[in-house]
């Protein structure tokens, strides 16, 4: 089972949205007392962790993600959801991931979510 960390960016009514799936493990960066912590950090937690990161920040946290699986250090994935969402759209397709997916599919991935966007 895949489990994820959420980036400060990602908005209280999408975290509670998708915590209403008590399958998820989730938690946010404020959980895991990252608050303030730059994207390649939290980056390198994550693989310490062996969480997917979920986020809405394209400019700064993609190329450390793809930076980090180029240099064959562990990335064990990156969902990058759209600025405007519906959160609970988007938090059924976390809980698919979650329930699915397999988390040696999601290494070194980069993955756009696109479901409810607005």
């Amino acid at each position: 089972m895949i489990r994820f960390l959420a980036d400060e960016n990602v908005e209280g009514p999408l975290i509670a949205a998708i915590r209403r799936y008590p399958e998820v493990d989730l938690l946010t960066a404020r959980d895991a007392g990252l608050a303030s912590t730059p994207d390649h950090k939290i980056l390198e937690w994550a693989a310490r962790e062996n969480r997917v990161v979920i986020t809405h920040d394209e400019n700064s946290m993609i190329g450390p993600a793809y930076a980090r699986a180029a240099q064959g250090l562990p990335m064990p994935g990156l969902l990058v959801l759209p600025r405007r969402v519906h959160p609970g759209t988007v938090a059924e397709e976390i809980q698919l991931y979650a329930l699915y997916a397999a988390p040696e599919e999601m290494v070194g991935v980069v993955r756009h979510i696109h479901a409810g966007a607005n």
